[in-house]
């Protein structure tokens, strides 16, 4: 009898030991195929919900424009979300959070040329908000990774001016040329010029008036004198016209 009692207690030991292999086999496995990387190398799972720790940000001028790196030594497990609105680059970090000497955000004014400023923020209490706002238009961002943390290359575009035509040359202001009359000599003689009217009503010079002499009797000249009385009442007249 308690042979039998022996061998039922030795058989449930079994059962259950067997029972537990069964249940923590798989279990192992399926976590040592989680730790191994492609290099054969072990490392331990990282945690999904672990916050990292932003404890800096720096800008620096580069060739190309500028440069902003979030200071971290965990910069390689940062991932972000990067999204454009209007002129702005906004990025967002899950898991993560700003802890700054002096407050939890960073701003910077007018960093370089096209770009009117800089803020990383905390968007929430496990995300991270980076935007840079172009000044005319999207700048080009480019991320990588660095001993120091993450890296955001920024490029700004800056729109071309149109160039300035000259200036035609003025025309000179066309003055229209004033017709100036000669000023009229008037010739003064000292001497006057004697006039005689004759009966043509025609002035001439005495000097120039042809004479002729004729010789009559005292009869014809009594004729002509009576003569020369009837036509004188008509010499103002004709003067007249």
């Amino acid at each position: 009898m308690p042979r039998i009692v022996d061998l039922l207690f030795k058989s449930r030991i079994f059962c259950f030991s067997a029972l537990l292999v069964a249940v923590a086999v798989p279990a192992y496995a399926d976590v040592t195929a989680n730790s191994i990387d492609n290099g054969g190398k072990i490392f331990s799972p990282a945690v999904e919900n672990e916050v990292i720790e932003v404890t800096g940000v720096q800008v620096n001028p580069t060739d190309k424009g500028l440069e902003i790196i979030l200071q971290t030594p965990k910069g390689d497990k940062l991932k972000v979300l990067p999204k454009n609105d209007g002129n702005n680059f906004v990025a967002d970090i899950p898991n993560s959070q700003l802890r700054l000497p002096k407050g939890d955000a960073f701003t910077q004014e007018k960093p370089a040329t096209g770009i009117s400023s800089i803020t990383v923020t905390n968007l929430d209490a496990k995300s991270i908000r980076v935007t840079v706002m172009g000044e005319t238009a999207l700048p080009k961002v480019e991320l990588f990774d660095d001993d120091d943390g993450l890296v955001f290359g920024v490029t700004p575009i800056v729109s071309a001016t149109p160039a300035q035509q000259p200036e035609s040359p003025k025309k000179p202001d066309e003055t229209k040329p004033t017709n100036t009359k000669p000023s009229e000599s008037v010739a003064e003689n000292d001497e006057p010029i004697e006039l005689v009217v004759t009966a043509q009503k025609t002035e001439e010079n005495i000097q120039d008036v042809p004479l002729s002499v004729t010789a009559i009797s005292e009869k014809k000249s009594k004729m002509q004198e009576l003569q020369i009385f009837k036509v004188l009442p008509i010499i103002p007249l004709i003067l007249r016209h």
